[in-house]
């Protein structure tokens, strides 16, 4: 989730850098073609034509980052303002710049929304995962103690009975001693009666 953070984070910049630059690009290029939209209605003065420049500077400026900037400033050092049909061109071509920016940035723009969107869902999905991966851990965790206080229970168990067969034992082997003197003195008697009974037959 980190790494996708990350990305996120990388692409939503992108997006937005792009966008920055791009509408920058715009209002250069909306400039231009005002100032050469007045070129075409009569002789360019000199005050003209250093605004020109300047506004083509800050369009160079401002398209450096774009795949148009090589194309733009080949353009610019090519213009010449006193043909109407080369200046004709270049405003073609600043106006088809123009547009293929606006599409540009409608196209990040929805191109953010789909990756905001998909990477909500991811987050959420991945969440959700997360919290159930964790909700195993810790049913895992209770059932393994459970297990362990069974097993431990258990061992107690076996060695209580271990600790009462070897008393059963013992009592066993006591009452066997108590009963074969018992046995012994009854023989005795016996032996002494049947004694008894021989000397008075």
């Amino acid at each position: 989730m980190d790494a996708a953070n990350k990305e996120r984070a990388a692409n939503k910049a992108n997006h937005a850098t792009y966008i920055k630059d791009a509408t920058a690009s715009i209002a250069a290029i909306d400039e231009c073609l005002n100032l050469l939209s007045e070129l075409g209605s009569s002789s360019p003065s000199l005050i003209q034509m250093t605004k020109v420049q300047k506004a083509f500077s800050k369009l160079g400026a401002t398209l450096k980052k774009t795949k148009y900037a090589s194309v733009v400033k080949a353009l610019l050092k090519l213009t010449d303002f006193a043909n109407p049909q080369i200046l004709a061109r270049v405003v073609k071509k600043f106006k088809d710049v123009r547009a293929s920016l606006v599409q540009g940035i409608a196209n990040a723009q929805q191109e953010e929304s789909e990756q905001a969107e998909a990477f909500a869902k991811f987050m959420d999905i991945s969440q959700t995962t997360v919290d159930n991966a964790r909700t195993r851990v810790t049913n895992n965790t209770a059932a393994l103690k459970k297990c362990v206080k069974d097993i431990a229970d258990t061992e107690a168990f076996r060695a209580q009975r271990r600790l009462d067969l070897a008393q059963a034992e013992k009592d066993l082997a006591d009452e066997q001693a108590r009963w074969k003197g018992v046995v012994a003195v009854f023989d005795k008697l016996f032996a002494e009666l049947a004694n008894e009974k021989a000397a008075i037959d």
